[in-house]
């Protein structure tokens, strides 16, 4: 396969088929991207930046439900031990916001496209 062809599989795969959770996934991504610049754009108001990240942190696990609990449990225990950076700094709220929208996306709109798949194959 060349990579135009792996290119376009790895594409079908992560983008949803149907219309209307093409959409459901356009307006779930927007509604992650507003609560991160939401949270970026706190970073100048020392007062409030602690605030923004935990409520970053808090809505993103909402959005990201019920891996988002998984995911938060492993961060806490692990990232905040190994991690160097503080909560407040650029590449904390990044990454911990990416560990949250990554598998939030894939069970949302990526694992139930491939269940169906996989369901159809078998009947």
């Amino acid at each position: 396969m060349n990579k135009q062809g792996a290119a376009r599989n790895l594409l079908l795969a992560v983008v949803p088929r149907r219309l209307w959770t093409r959409i459901l996934a356009a307006v779930w991504s927007a509604i992650c991207l507003v609560i991160l610049v939401n949270t970026l754009r706190q970073l100048g108001t020392s007062a409030r930046v602690y605030d923004a990240v935990e409520v970053q942190m808090y809505a993103m696990f909402l959005m990201s439900f019920p891996t988002g609990g998984w995911i938060y449990s492993a961060i806490s225990h692990v990232t905040y031990n190994v991690w160097p950076y503080s909560e407040e700094d650029v590449r904390t709220i990044l990454l911990l916001w990416t560990l949250l929208f990554v598998p939030g996306y894939i069970q949302w709109f990526v694992l139930p496209g491939v269940i169906a798949r996989i369901h159809k194959r078998f009947q």
